[in-house]
């Protein structure tokens, strides 16, 4: 649900080239669309990692409660971050930083996912195939959130998510070309963020393969470790 709230106001935000406008020119309404993308975005992030720690066998009911009801707390600081640092004057720069939750997010997911599918992590024939889907579709995902990454400093426009990390340029390259935006290897009127888009609706159809399969086959974190461990002990006694 998060990830559509920030897909529908990130279709304005490009739509309507809000992110080639400075601050002082953008209407309330026009902020408000960025403020709902990035808040969206923030919380596709809390829900990546809730589906990680939902996947550990080492974690119960009670323990995945207390992390959904921390993660609401944490949607609410974001919220709370967002208001006062517009009523600070903070740079938009930095009021995009929680976009940049996602990456983290996807890279825990391609980890986890890919301890399952490589077999580090043991799991039943059956649910194999599966979690090579998830894995595979969290790496597309993840490729096409690493594209807009890169390119972000030169094609976002005046303001961008990486500027505020210190390997990036402050300002953002797209200021400091001449003309603005010239840096950008798309062309102009290029939107780089469909790069990104149309890499997660082909990683995100992957990924939903794999988690139907998953969950035809009843697969479950406790289930799946205690499966492995008596297969394991039944090839032990049969050597015996």
């Amino acid at each position: 649900m998060s990830g559509c709230i920030a897909c529908f106001g990130g279709s304005f935000m490009w739509a309507l080239e809000l992110n080639l406008r400075l601050g002082q020119e953008m209407k309330f309404w026009e902020i408000i669309i960025g403020d709902v993308m990035a808040i969206g975005m923030f919380g596709e992030a809390l829900g990546l990692f809730a589906a990680c720690v939902g996947m550990l066998p080492s974690v119960d009911d009670q323990a995945f409660n207390k992390w959904a009801q921390a993660s609401v707390f944490l949607e609410l600081l974001c919220c709370l971050y967002m208001a006062v640092g517009h009523l600070m004057g903070l740079p938009f720069s930095y009021l995009l930083l929680p976009f940049a939750s996602v990456g983290a997010a996807l890279v825990a997911l391609v980890c986890l996912s890919g301890a399952h599918a490589v077999g580090v992590v043991p799991v039943a024939h059956e649910a194999k195939s599966p979690w090579q889907w998830v894995f595979l579709g969290s790496v597309v995902t993840f490729a096409g959130a690493a594209v807009m990454g890169a390119c972000d400093n030169d094609c976002a426009g005046p303001y961008c998510v990486t500027e505020p990390f210190p390997w990036e340029s402050s300002p953002c390259r797209w200021n400091l070309a001449t003309p603005p935006g010239s840096s950008c290897l798309f062309p102009e009127a290029f939107n780089h963020a469909a790069v990104m888009h149309t890499f997660a609706m082909v990683g995100v159809s992957m990924m939903a393969h794999g988690l139907q399969g998953l969950l035809a086959c009843g697969w479950e974190p406790k289930t799946a470790v205690a499966a492995a461990e008596a297969a394991a002990v039944a090839a032990v006694k049969r050597e015996q």
